[in-house]
């Protein structure tokens, strides 16, 4: 099963990870946009039918809406420094997080692309992530490595459901069809026409090459099952490694070819789904015997290889 082994220093890597692409995406994004659209556009989601109408129009107003950056910008870079009172900061944290989350869609369009990195922000919040690679203090007894692993693994879960979901219902509500009627290049097409991305309208090239838009067609199913079956990816070595190169194929090429990009999604996977504990004990072993051998003075024979 993934994640059988995890240190506290493998979660806290996890923390740092997730936090900062977090911190980055908050420093980059311009909040302030959102003060433009008008109040009646808001159609309040989920938690944000709480807050009482009066208080929306100081919440849009530039000022609120750079104080919402300001807070999290705050609250997350002591999150990647892993602070003491680490669980009440992250909590307040990832409540401010929903927030903003809420209010883009509430405001723009609906859009799952954030919505795994939310869930994992959730799950670190929940657990002892900072319990190493952090400022705050060890504990002071060690806790029980099911701790860690369940972190890692919830985070793994979320992450592969939110895929599976997508393709259970894409499965269930427009199969066969969708798959044999050359939905996938009209979609692409469409897309590429409207788009005008890092690629511009590259993917009207599925009209002028039939080639392509024969492996389009054939590859669309194979990554229709792919995502329906991705928890699997928790118990499967083998299925993981089909489904992490099949996954990422059809996130760049949907980037190349309609100009929108998971971006998120493709930066949990290397922390989620694979195996990083193995690779941060192999540097933090290297580092602790090289820390040993750099005690001694050279030639006293200490610490010397045999």
């Amino acid at each position: 099963m993934l994640h059988q082994r995890v240190s506290p220093e493998t979660l806290g890597l996890a923390r740092i990870w997730v936090f900062g692409i977090w911190l980055v995406s908050v420093l980059l994004t311009p909040f302030s946009d959102l003060a433009r659209f008008p109040i009646e556009v808001l159609r309040p989601i989920g938690a944000l039918q709480l807050v009482p109408s009066a208080a929306w129009p100081v919440l849009l107003s530039h000022a609120g809406l750079i104080g919402l950056k300001v807070t999290l910008a705050g609250g997350l870079s002591l999150l990647v420094l892993g602070v003491p009172g680490y669980r009440t900061v992250a909590l307040l944290t990832c409540a401010a997080l929903t927030f903003h989350q809420g209010l883009i869609r509430g405001l723009t369009f609906t859009n799952h692309g954030e919505l795994p990195l939310l869930y994992a922000a959730w799950v670190l919040a929940l657990f002892p992530a900072a319990d190493a690679l952090a400022l705050g203090r060890r504990p002071s007894s060690p806790r029980p490595p099911v701790t860690y692993r369940a972190a890692m693994q919830l985070v793994a879960l979320v992450l592969l459901v939110c895929y599976s979901l997508v393709g259970v219902r894409r499965l269930v509500e427009s199969a066969p069809g969708i798959f044999l009627d050359g939905t996938i290049v009209h979609y692409v097409a469409v897309r590429a026409a409207a788009s005008r991305g890092t690629f511009g309208d590259l993917g009207l090239t599925v009209l002028q090459h039939p080639g392509l838009a024969r492996a389009l067609t054939l590859g669309f199913p194979v990554v229709g099952v792919c995502e329906a079956l991705a928890p699997l990816c928790l118990v499967s070595r083998w299925f993981r490694m089909v489904w992490v190169p099949v996954i990422v194929t059809f996130h760049l090429g949907v980037w190349v070819l309609m100009g929108f990009l998971f971006l998120f999604n493709l930066l949990m996977i290397p922390v989620f789904l694979a195996d990083v504990d193995h690779l941060v004990t192999r540097l933090l072993v290297r580092r602790g015997r090289g820390a040993r051998l750099g005690s001694h003075p050279v030639g006293s024979g200490v610490g010397a290889p045999p």
